[in-house]
């Protein structure tokens, strides 16, 4: 199974609408895609949101990438993030939230976006 963890930070609170817009299509979409096996989002604060998902095959995914709903999500997404991070991997084993949390940080040019806590009014968890 091919799993892929999104890291998405919105620039400010009056991007929330259309971040919301843009990804709950993107999500259903994905949903549907031939090959998910699981999509789940999480978000961590107003301004950090996560996506986690396993696919039969990494081409599933990347099939998905080339959907309408995500690539109009991508297109506006410099306009309404300050980060955007992702990292994919072959697995047998879909990872937990708190495993999916820590891979993502570990990997090398993910930290250009902070780590944000839920309830901590940006302060880096750096």
């Amino acid at each position: 199974m091919y799993v892929s963890i999104t890291r998405f930070r919105i620039k400010h609170l009056l991007a929330l609408p259309r971040f919301m817009m843009l990804s709950a299509p993107a999500f259903n979409q994905a949903q549907q895609a031939k090959g998910n096996l699981f999509c789940e989002t999480k978000n961590v604060s107003m301004f950090a949101y996560w996506t986690l998902t396993a696919w039969d095959t990494k081409q599933d995914m990347l099939n998905y990438l080339k959907q309408p709903a995500h690539i109009k999500a991508i297109k506006i997404s410099s306009k309404i993030a300050s980060g955007l991070n992702s990292y994919g991997y072959e697995t047998t084993d879909l990872p937990t939230w708190k495993e999916a949390i820590e891979i993502m940080h570990k990997q090398p040019n993910t930290d250009k976006m902070p780590r944000y806590a839920p309830n901590a009014k940006n302060k880096s968890l750096k």
